[in-house]
């Protein structure tokens, strides 16, 4: 019966979501929540024309994937709050509620981007290294010890290149630097398709979990992570 029961929220990121917000409507529970995950003032002014409930801006400060052109909370959060309330003001458009996602670990951080617009945030590395986190050990200790996030991540597409995961032009991860960000990223751009050496690395560091090899995706707040806790904390 669980499994029957229609989600709470349904989040979508990237690319048309159109068609599948279609079926939701037509399918899901009316106190079903519709997401969705813009990294443009545009997106986010469709999205309020989609009639969904809560907008998340993503910044360039996030880990994981996003767009490569994206800019950081600091403006994105104010510009795309200014545009959803003219268009509420001229057309009666209701404006969703604003999420702020990227590179937010701390209660100050909240705070600020409170004070820009956002209703709210979206926490994703701040969570890794807890407790309660399914993650192993040696990555959360990598989160912990990484420091300045701005120098210890950077946002790059060759572990997509090399797992052969076919992200399409336009998005990127960031990532905390290893062996492959650091030494081997502009080699292998020059090499082109020939990446036999570094797929015999990262087959071998798949199979160990090798983290010097392997991506850690994690925001810019890494630098604000210094201990362990609990994810109440």
């Amino acid at each position: 019966q669980k499994a029957l029961r229609p989600p709470a929220a349904v989040w979508f990121s990237f690319g048309d979501y159109r068609p599948y917000l279609k079926l939701v409507r037509q399918h899901g529970a009316a106190g079903t929540r519709v997401i969705v995950q813009v990294q443009t003032v545009q997106e986010a002014i469709d999205a309020q024309q989609d009639g969904v409930d809560v907008i998340v801006l993503q910044g360039t400060e996030s880990g994981g994937h996003g767009a490569q052109r994206v800019r950081p909370l600091l403006s994105f959060i104010p510009e795309v709050v200014e545009a959803l309330q003219e268009r509420n003001k001229a057309n009666g458009l209701k404006v969703p509620a604003i999420l702020a996602a990227g590179g937010i670990s701390i209660h100050s951080q909240w705070r600020a981007v409170q004070s820009l617009g956002a209703s709210g945030v979206v926490i994703g590395t701040g969570f890794m290294p807890t407790f309660e986190s399914p993650g192993p050990q040696h990555a959360k200790a990598r989160i912990l010890n990484a420091g300045d996030g701005g120098d210890s991540t950077v946002r790059t597409r060759i572990f997509d290149e090399l797992r052969d995961f076919g992200w399409p032009e336009g998005y990127d991860g960031r990532v905390i630097r290893n062996l492959v960000t650091d030494r081997e990223e502009e080699d292998m751009k020059t090499r082109g398709v020939d990446r036999t050496g570094t797929k015999e690395d990262w087959n071998r560091a798949v199979k160990d979990q090798d983290l010097d090899f392997i991506p850690l995706w994690a925001g810019t707040g890494v630098g604000l992570l210094k201990k362990q806790m609990s994810a109440a904390e």
